[in-house]
């Protein structure tokens, strides 16, 4: 699937609280040609959504400290409906997927994350 992406323009953020995994995203996204950017943190994140509308899509952390994801999300899409938000979380059980779905998240993926699997999923809101 190597070089099969090219969103160039396009912007994603990556919201983790482990900066490792924020590394590990921008390695598997690197020639698809997108503008990765970070949060640390669940407050980071709103704010880098609601002040720029350059961002395409959102890879949500579920877990993390002071604000979870579920409570990220809604404060996202109350003033960005149409963001694609996708849940990135370890907890893999069914009920985690319809959770992440009934909470407003557009999908879900779960750790560890298989690249070819993350840029299907991403083709699917950026092309």
């Amino acid at each position: 699937m190597e070089g099969n992406y090219n969103w160039q323009g396009k912007t994603i953020l990556v919201v983790d609280d482990e900066y490792m995994n924020c590394l590990l995203f921008e390695a598997m996204l690197k020639d698809t040609r997108l503008t990765v950017i970070h949060a640390m943190n669940g407050q980071i994140a709103i704010d880098k959504c609601l002040d720029n509308d350059n961002i395409d899509l959102v890879l949500m952390d579920i877990k993390m400290p002071a604000i979870n994801g579920y409570d990220v999300i809604k404060a996202i899409k109350r003033k960005r409906r149409d963001l694609p938000i996708i849940a990135q979380t370890a907890f893999t059980a069914s009920e985690d997927y319809y959770k992440c779905i009934n909470a407003g998240f557009d999908d879900y993926i779960a750790k560890p994350i298989e690249r070819d699997l993350l840029l299907y999923k991403l083709s699917t809101f950026l092309n």
